[in-house]
């Protein structure tokens, strides 16, 4: 297939053969102008060569720059205190090295302030912990950057390199599910060669 990285760059991001990276906006979040997270799509390294093919994978990351670790009275708003817990596991390898895999259940743990997800309905941690759902924060804070243009998710339009990191899923209405619904799903994207 071999994606073209540089193909659809979002404004702002900064590509090279393997990498794209683009800053969150900081206005969203805190008072300071800068943020210090950034979203990467990175490519792993080629597997060997199998069967004359090879394959790649690519995900996107939540990495975090050398800047000063924010502390509690850097946000606008008390639904961004996640990020205090945040900014810890930065401190960590191999966090603070190669990031945190956007949709990972270490991300959405630290968004609903929980040591662990037990349910993967968003409902169900709104309510418990009356906190901003996880595809809301993603909504405002990452997708914006990633390219995803609209007003909202149901109606998509992804254009960038970061595409590859999102993809959407439509469930039609019906007498057991209600209303029709289109949402988000966190994804990775696949890249073969031959060699």
């Amino acid at each position: 297939m071999n994606f073209d990285i540089k193909k659809h760059v979002p404004e702002g991001a900064h590509c090279d053969k393997s990498t794209c990276t683009v800053r969150l906006d900081g206005s969203k979040f805190i008072y300071e102008k800068k943020s210090p997270y950034l979203i990467e799509f990175r490519w792993d390294q080629w597997t060997k060569c199998h069967n004359s093919k090879r394959r790649r994978e690519g995900h996107c990351y939540l990495i975090r720059d050398e800047s000063e670790i924010l502390h509690e009275d850097c946000f606008k708003a008390s639904r961004f205190h996640w990020m205090l817990q945040l900014e810890h596991v930065f401190l960590e390898e191999p966090f603070k090295s190669e990031g945190i895999r956007l949709y990972s259940s270490l991300l959405a743990s630290l968004i609903y302030g929980v040591n662990r997800i037990v349910s993967c309905k968003d409902e169900y941690y709104d309510d418990y912990q009356h906190r901003e759902g996880y595809v809301q924060m993603m909504e405002e804070l990452f997708f914006p950057v990633m390219g995803v243009l609209g007003d909202s998710v149901d109606q998509p339009q992804l254009s960038t390199t970061f595409a590859h990191c999102l993809r959407y899923s439509h469930q039609t209405g019906g007498f057991i599910f209600g209303a029709a619904t289109s949402f988000a799903v966190g994804t990775y994207a696949i890249d073969w060669e031959d060699c």
